[in-house]
């Protein structure tokens, strides 16, 4: 889903962008990501939830019509979801295997934009345990 009047990128660098997740987390840390390659108009609201509880509307990318469908991160999101919204989210494994395959195009994208734009990708941490 989107919000109103937003389309689902490729119109340039050049135009604002706006992150949004279910609670503000991941769209924050996008933000976060983006800015520090000099992508200055860059926004994170606080989550489409509170969005959809300030009463905001959402929309079907593919046809423009209002839906009261939400996709959440998980079920657990699912109480904080408002009525007369229909939380939709992953299974517990098809959730695992979107994040490997998130992790494994990251890599990738990164490594194209390293060469591209001769830019280092961020450090990831590796936790051990002694």
């Amino acid at each position: 889903v989107l919000l109103p009047g937003c389309t689902s990128g490729g119109e340039g660098e050049k135009r604002p962008l706006v992150c949004f997740c279910t609670v503000g987390l991941r769209s924050s840390l996008a933000v976060q990501q983006l800015r520090s390659h000099e992508r200055t108009q860059v926004f994170s609201m606080d989550g489409v939830l509170a969005w959809v509880h300030a009463g905001g509307v959402l929309v079907r990318p593919a046809t423009g019509e209002s839906t009261r469908e939400l996709h959440v991160f998980s079920s657990a999101f699912v109480p904080l979801t408002p009525n007369g919204i229909q939380p939709i989210w992953f299974a517990t494994h098809q959730l695992a295997f979107i994040c490997e395959l998130f992790r494994v195009s990251r890599k990738v994208i990164w490594s194209c934009c390293a060469r591209r734009w001769h830019i280092t990708p961020p450090h990831t941490h590796t936790h051990h345990t002694e």
